[in-house]
């Protein structure tokens, strides 16, 4: 299955987390709507899994690229509460919903070295 349609030709539905505000949700939102894609961005905090499941019924795939950046160690914790807990969350939303889940990388490199052996 492609992104412009599935095998009957109807357009897919794609759920873009962080309601493609971001500057990277933002672009990944605009192709696939040139490309024919239904999207749905509704803002939902990744760290609720009821909303998340909400916003992906009727979805045939998620894209997850809502994420923190900050070089401030200060801001660790938050870091980690949304990057990992909100993308093991958001997984699992797909996961239950039985969705394609896809996630964007970039935002791995902002992660602390332990963080990110977290989501290895």
């Amino acid at each position: 299955m492609g992104l412009d349609a599935d095998n009957r030709g109807a357009a897919m539905r794609v759920y873009v987390t962080g309601g493609g505000l971001g500057f990277i949700g933002g672009h990944v939102v605009h192709v696939l709507r040139e490309r024919g894609v239904d999207v749905r961005d509704d803002y939902v905090d990744v760290l609720d899994a009821a909303g998340l499941e909400r916003a992906m019924e009727g979805c045939d795939a998620v894209v997850h690229v809502a994420a923190l950046y900050s070089y401030d160690r200060r801001d660790e914790a938050a870091l980690a509460r949304v990057n990992i807990k909100g993308t093991r969350t958001v997984l699992a939303a797909a996961a239950r919903a039985g969705r394609h889940a896809h996630r964007s990388h970039e935002h791995r490199r902002h992660l602390r070295a332990g963080a990110r052996a977290i989501c290895d």
